[in-house]
């Protein structure tokens, strides 16, 4: 199974706030690939930085990758007009369009992607399933929903 995790799982996994056991699951799951998009990365990025400078930043980039999430950095021109166009008709932050429109390219690099529209399941949505079919997602609680 592979995943596309959003900012915040990935400060709740660095910071062992709820959600944490949840990403940490995915990212020891048998088989499965985690993946982080740069634009979620970056949010993770300065928010360290903010909080302790480069070297704090550096450190909290390094312990994502280290725990196994692999760094994709999709920005062809149909990539962000897609979620350009997108987010130009619905109220959502930026980044989040990032992490629902890898999902197309990881399931299908070569072939026709699949609308924004279509990939979009849940705004509240923080880690998902690029199989489509089974969303994985993490309420406020830190709660897994299958």
């Amino acid at each position: 199974m592979n995943y596309v995790l959003d900012a915040g799982p990935m400060i709740a996994f660095l910071d062992d706030e709820p959600g944490a056991a949840v990403v940490e699951q995915v990212l020891t799951e048998p088989g499965s690939t985690c993946y982080a998009h740069i634009f979620n990365l970056m949010e993770v990025y300065y928010i360290y930085f903010r909080r302790g400078g480069a070297v704090m930043a550096e450190d909290a980039l390094q312990s994502l990758i280290d725990a196994g999430i692999v760094v994709r950095d999709d920005h062809d021109a149909a990539f962000w007009k897609e979620a350009a166009t997108f987010k130009g008709t619905h109220a959502i932050a930026l980044p989040i369009l990032f992490v629902w429109h890898l999902p197309t390219a990881l399931v299908a690099p070569s072939s026709p992607q699949t609308t924004m529209s279509s990939t979009l399941l849940s705004c509240s949505t923080t880690v998902r399933s690029c199989s489509f079919d089974r969303p994985l997602l993490i309420d406020s609680h830190g709660e897994a929903n299958f």
